[in-house]
């Protein structure tokens, strides 16, 4: 993410949040489509559930440290 001097760090986070709910919504549907064109040829879908699982919590755990961080962020404001 490009960093903006115009932003405040709550405003960053609340924007790279929003990058990662991005992220996980695409995430999903690529998962998604690649689980329907296996299953629509009767293949083994067990390896794309992995990376899908492994991809998505990824993208979890950084959406997860932001909103702490956002919340430590605020708790510390006046």
């Amino acid at each position: 993410m490009k960093k903006n001097d115009y932003l405040t760090s709550t405003d960053r986070l609340n924007k790279q949040i929003e990058l990662d709910n991005l992220a996980l919504e695409q995430a999903e549907k690529f998962y998604n489509d690649q689980l329907d064109i296996a299953n629509a040829f009767h293949q083994d879908t067990i390896e794309i559930e992995r990376r899908r699982d492994q991809e998505i919590g990824k993208i979890l755990d950084a959406r997860f440290d932001h909103y702490r961080s956002l919340n430590e962020g605020l708790k510390k404001r006046p």
